[in-house]
C-alpha cells in the first residue's frame, strides 16, 4: 500500500470514529421519537421540541456528516453539523472538513401536526449541495431557507418544498462574492412498505453561486426510537452527487 493510500484510509477511519463516538454519547442519554431531514437536503416544517436534543449521522461514499441539535426555547432549535469530505481522485480535491451551523424557527403548524412552515438561517454550505472539487470558507457563506410541508391523502403523501437564498463572500477560483437561489422539493410516500416511507427529492441552486441539480431517492424506516434511511444520489446534469448513503436519526428525552 502506498503512503498516500495509507494516509487517505487513516483519515477516513479517524473521521468515522469521531462521528461514531459522538453518536454513542447521544444513545447513552436516552431517546424518544419523531421524524426528519437525515441525509436528505430538503427539510420539513418540524422544529425540535423545547429541551430535546437531536443527533443525525450520515455515512456516505463522498462525505460523512453528523448533526447535533437542541430545542433551546419553544419553537426554536439550534444545530451544528461537522462534515468530512473524502478525497476525490477525479477532481484532485483533498480530504477536508467543513462545518454548518444554523437556527430554525416555527412559523405555522396545522392542527394535526402533520404540516406547516418554518424558517432557517445559518453559515456554511449544506453537504447536500455536494460539488466535486468545490471548497468554500465556512464562515464566509451564509444562507436562509423556508421549509414548507403539505400532507395529502390522509397523510399518505408528505410534500416538502424548501426555497432559499445563499451568499458566498469568496466563491470560486477568483474568490468573488456570489449570490444564489436554492431550491429543494421532496416527496415521501407511506403505506406501501410497512413502517417505512419511499422518499425522493430534487435540489440545486441557480445564480452566481450555482449548484447543479441533483436527485436523491431511497427508503426511510421509522420506529419509535430510531429512524434509518438508505439512499442513492447523483447529478442530473452529468455532475457528481452524494452516491450511496446510510443515515440514522435519534432524539433524546428532554434534558431540562
Amino acid at each position: 500500500m502506498s503512503h498516500s493510500n495509507f494516509t487517505t484510509n487513516h483519515r477516513r477511519k479517524t473521521g468515522c470514529c469521531q462521528l461514531l463516538t459522538a453518536l454513542i454519547f447521544l444513545l447513552l442519554t436516552g431517546i424518544s421519537s419523531s421524524v426528519y431531514s437525515q441525509q436528505f437536503n430538503a427539510d420539513n416544517w418540524w422544529v425540535v421540541p423545547h429541551g430535546v436534543g437531536t443527533g443525525v449521522l450520515t455515512i456516505g461514499e463522498n462525505y460523512s456528516t453528523m448533526y447535533l441539535g437542541y430545542g433551546f426555547t419553544p419553537g426554536w432549535e439550534v444545530d451544528i453539523a461537522p462534515t468530512i469530505y473524502e478525497e476525490d481522485p477525479v477532481s484532485g480535491a483533498a480530504a477536508r472538513y467543513s462545518t454548518t451551523a444554523y437556527v430554525k424557527g416555527l412559523i405555522w403548524e396545522n392542527q394535526e401536526s402533520t404540516g406547516g412552515a418554518s424558517v432557517m438561517a445559518g453559515i456554511g454550505q449544506s453537504p447536500g449541495y455536494y460539488q466535486a472539487g468545490t471548497k468554500i470558507n465556512d464562515f464566509k457563506s451564509y444562507w436562509a431557507a423556508f421549509p414548507i410541508t403539505l400532507p395529502f391523502l390522509d397523510n399518505t403523501i408528505s410534500w416538502d418544498i424548501m426555497p432559499g437564498v445563499l451568499y458566498n463572500r469568496e466563491y470560486g477560483i477568483n474568490e468573488e462574492s456570489a449570490w444564489g437561489f436554492s431550491y429543494s422539493t421532496r416527496v415521501a410516500i407511506y403505506k406501501i412498505i410497512p413502517q417505512s416511507a419511499i422518499v425522493a427529492e430534487v435540489f440545486g441552486a441557480t445564480g452566481e453561486a450555482e449548484a447543479e441539480a441533483q436527485y436523491k431517492a431511497g427508503v426511510r424506516w421509522e420506529s419509535k426510537y430510531v429512524i434509518a434511511a438508505l439512499t442513492y444520489g447523483d447529478g442530473l446534469e452529468g455532475n457528481e452527487g452524494g452516491g450511496l448513503e446510510l443515515g440514522f436519526i435519534f432524539f433524546t428525552v428532554p434534558w431540562f
